[in-house]
């Protein structure tokens, strides 16, 4: 007797392949959904591409194909270049897509310069970051940074040249100002050279000064105190005082003078006069 294998009920099939794709699904979205955020970076979770909430740094769960985790550096210094791009730039929004243009600028004083730069920013509300503009980093070189949610911490420039067309004329205008500079700090250096030197002569001068008339002031008071002093012996002897000052007069002036001849009114004979050479020419006369 041959035993009848048992039918299978349809609804059971069909129960068993709704559980079977259920584990594998359930396995595939617990394989496939974990998502692991650096420490400098927050997770914008968006479901059906709308945003859904903010997702700290770690392991974060995400369900496939509804679930989406937007990776933002808000620690991190981001920065864009204008006028030049930098090789291996991790973010590929950094460089200058067109830097020739970018870099040409017109000065204060309507030249013309190539003058490169770099803004450094840092992104600080994720959620305006992803949906405040379509293109945050091109935005960011025309809109504010409220808009964006991007706060601008540091704009450097780089090296300014001019354009190779006016180099020469630049170079000749730099060139220029660096000899006025020089020719004023030489003009200042003799300024500070020559001008303590003559106050200090000018202080010399007045100090000489004020020494003669010093010298000058005893000396007219020694002399207006020698003359009181003469005046009150000629007081006392007339004729006396008169006599001792024509001797010393005399005392002061015949030694001076080359030759002398004394003439005597009392004498009555032939010589009247005597003469008085100096003694050496006395020694020489025949």
């Amino acid at each position: 007797m041959v035993a009848e294998p048992l039918p299978i009920k349809p609804v059971r099939l069909i129960l068993g392949l709704i559980a079977c794709i259920g584990l594998v699904l359930t396995f595939l979205t617990l394989l496939f959904g974990f998502a692991s955020i650096p420490a400098n970076s927050v997770g914008v979770k968006t479901r059906f591409g709308a945003y859904h909430d903010i997702v700290n740094p770690g392991l974060a769960y995400a369900i496939p194909y509804i679930d989406e985790i937007h990776i933002v550096p808000t620690q991190r210094l981001l920065k864009l270049e204008f006028g030049f791009t930098s090789p291996n730039a991790t973010n590929i929004y950094q460089g200058d897509v067109e830097p020739q243009e970018t870099e040409t600028m017109i000065t204060g004083d309507l030249n013309t310069a190539l003058v490169p730069w770099v803004v450094q920013y840092r992104i600080t509300d994720p959620k305006t970051y992803l949906f405040g503009a379509r293109e945050p980093e091109k935005t960011l070189r025309d809109l504010s940074e409220s808009v964006l949610g991007i706060q601008i911490q540091q704009v450097q420039l780089a090296t300014v040249r001019p354009p190779p067309a006016v180099q020469a004329a630049f170079n000749e205008v730099n060139q220029a100002q660096q000899e006025k500079q020089t020719a004023i700090n030489q003009a200042w250096a003799v300024y500070n050279d020559a001008v303590p030197n003559a106050r200090g002569q000018a202080k010399e001068r007045e100090k000489q000064a004020e020494a003669y008339a010093f010298r000058r002031v005893n000396e007219a008071k020694g002399e207006a105190q020698k003359f009181s002093l003469l005046l009150a012996e000629y007081r006392k002897a007339p004729e006396i005082t008169r006599r001792r000052l024509y001797l010393e007069a005399m005392q002061a002036i015949l030694p001076n003078l080359q030759r002398k001849i004394i003439v005597d009114d009392s004498l009555k004979n032939i010589l009247q006069t005597l003469p008085l050479l100096p003694a050496d020419q006395t020694r020489t006369s025949p």
